[in-house]
């Protein structure tokens, strides 16, 4: 590989900058990692602000009158699938897949009530440098034509700082969005049923089983940790921008 580039101005270096020192460069084995997880789109790492790198890995397995349900998802950032294991799939370990900003999010197994299929990737993101811009929708379908039932737009921008919101303590950063406002939507379409009822086909759809994702669990932890974070104020740069207050408080925007 050249160890220059072609600019505008002609040729410059190829360098690669030390890491920041408030991002110290970590190593995650990510079937190791999913053993432990609790959500799909679980996050790999800490780091979740502006700039980073966000890869969030899920898991999924068949069962016996297993549902997980299908929703459109938006995002105002690339997403790419990487694959580390699958059957029972049309997907196979090493694909690859650049995914378009408004995509269809089902889980691709052929047959959920087959207890040997499974699914296991990672999605990676790029969080944006201008944290305002950053934002995501979720749509649920009707289960029966696929048409729109009801969007639900919410804001994923990354914490403000490396440290979101916890000085010099990075590892500590607020819970990945993406999950977090996923299960604020879900609550809220189930909480109505005639918002649930197609106005093309006129069927209504069940509730979305959100809990096979996890994402109401990993909320829950988010929350918790933030309240036990209180017990320690030296971390606390602004109390008042805690996961806790901030997931609550936002759920408006879903």
């Amino acid at each position: 590989m050249p160890a220059t580039k072609t600019t505008a101005n002609g040729r410059a270096p190829l360098a690669i900058p030390a890491p920041s020192s408030a991002r110290v460069p970590l190593k995650v084995n990510v079937f190791r990692h999913m053993r432990m997880s609790n959500t799909a789109l679980c996050p790999m790492f800490p780091y979740l602000d502006e700039g980073c790198f966000a890869p969030a890995v899920a898991v999924y397995s068949g069962a016996p009158g297993r549902a997980v349900g299908m929703f459109k998802h938006f995002n105002t950032v690339d997403e790419i699938l990487v694959v580390f294991g699958a059957r029972g799939s049309r997907l196979k370990a090493g694909n690859a897949i650049a995914d378009v900003r408004e995509h269809f999010v089902n889980i691709a197994l052929s047959d959920f009530n087959d207890p040997d299929n499974y699914f296991l990737a990672a999605v990676i993101q790029r969080q944006l440098e201008n944290r305002d811009d950053q934002r995501e929708v979720v749509t649920f379908v009707c289960e029966q034509c696929k048409k729109p039932l009801r969007e639900f737009p919410f804001r994923s921008q990354p914490p403000v700082g490396a440290s979101a919101g916890l000085r010099d303590n990075p590892e500590y950063a607020r819970g990945f969005e993406s999950p977090i406002g996923a299960w604020r939507a879900a609550e809220q379409f189930n909480s109505n049923e005639q918002g649930r009822r197609c106005t093309h086909c006129g069927h209504v759809s069940a509730p979305f089983p959100f809990r096979e994702w996890g994402w109401e669990k990993y909320a829950e932890q988010c929350r918790t940790v933030d309240k036990a974070l209180q017990a320690y104020p030296g971390l606390q740069e602004e109390p008042a921008n805690s996961t806790a207050n901030m997931s609550m408080g936002s759920a408006a925007n879903a």
